[in-house]
């Protein structure tokens, strides 16, 4: 387990491989030490922790699991995890005692992991060893010290089904977002493929097109030439860049004015006519 402050809080998080005990060693010690210890403690994801600093009374504990999930170095400059970096290195005043649960320590942030003060590593269901995490304050190098093995017993049982409950909500939760992740990503491939394979079109192709769909995007009240043209609908309807759409603007404008004063010269030389007959 890895925590970050020292005796009284002793945050830790245990680590080893999957399905080997790690929540449940966890809520056993966060039930020891804590008597008021409760499913309404464990968080996982970075909001469900921010959200559990201001209820935690004074030397509490809440349990973190999945944490490699949410602390990943691969994306901890998001901005609810950098406000976690902050609260992790000011919130020693509380006296919360945090558990992180993860397979390994390297899946959390390199930041968290050197305010923790300890690692606890399985050996078996209920018996871990526990190191002590010490930085070198001159060399920068962390070492652990071997402390000793504890044995554990299984939390409550109630404390142990709410607990699996609301892990397997939150996996739920985890797949439906990959799910939809995934989707997206291969819309964005289909995309990109079917522009990839599209046949290759001249300025001139896209000019002649934007002229057929003219009277759906010009706006003949503007008052100048800037409004003119609605450039949203019209990259949305050619599917063009908008460098390429600003130039296709600076022709359409030209056709736009050719036809307007075509039809003021029809209409100049109709009235001319009617004039004239009268």
């Amino acid at each position: 387990m890895t925590g970050f402050q020292g005796p009284p809080d002793l945050n830790r998080s245990p680590v080893q491989h999957e399905g080997s005990g790690k929540s449940c060693l966890g809520l056993s010690l966060a039930q020891h030490f804590d008597t008021y210890f409760s499913a309404r403690r464990i968080a996982f994801t970075s909001h469900e922790f921010l959200d559990l600093l201001p209820v935690v009374p004074h030397k509490g504990w809440i349990l973190w699991d999945e944490v490699g999930v949410s602390l990943s170095h691969r994306k901890w400059q998001s901005d609810v995890n950098f406000s976690i970096m902050q609260v992790i290195q000011s919130f020693r005043y509380k006296f919360i005692n945090v558990i992180f649960c993860l397979p390994s320590a390297s899946y959390m942030d390199k930041v968290v992991r050197e305010m923790c003060h300890y690692v606890l590593r399985l050996q078996e269901r209920g018996v871990a060893n526990v190191y002590r995490i010490r930085k070198s304050p001159y060399m920068g190098f962390t070492y652990t010290p071997f402390l000793g093995t504890i044995h554990s017993e299984m939390p409550s049982k109630k404390l142990w089904e709410e607990f699996r409950r609301m892990h397997a909500e939150h996996q739920e939760e985890l797949y439906e977002q990959s799910r939809k992740g995934q989707t997206v990503q291969e819309r964005r491939k289909a995309d990109q493929l079917e522009q990839a394979l599209r046949p290759k079109q001249t300025f001139e192709d896209v000019v002649e097109k934007a002229k057929l769909i003219l009277p759906q995007i010009v706006n003949d009240k503007a008052w100048s030439d800037q409004g003119r043209i609605n450039m949203p609908e019209m990259m949305k309807l050619l599917k063009v860049s908008q460098n390429t759409a600003y130039r296709v603007r600076r022709e359409l404008l030209k056709h736009y004015h050719e036809q307007d004063s075509a039809r003021n010269a029809q209409y100049g030389e109709a009235t001319h006519e009617t004039e004239r007959k009268r």
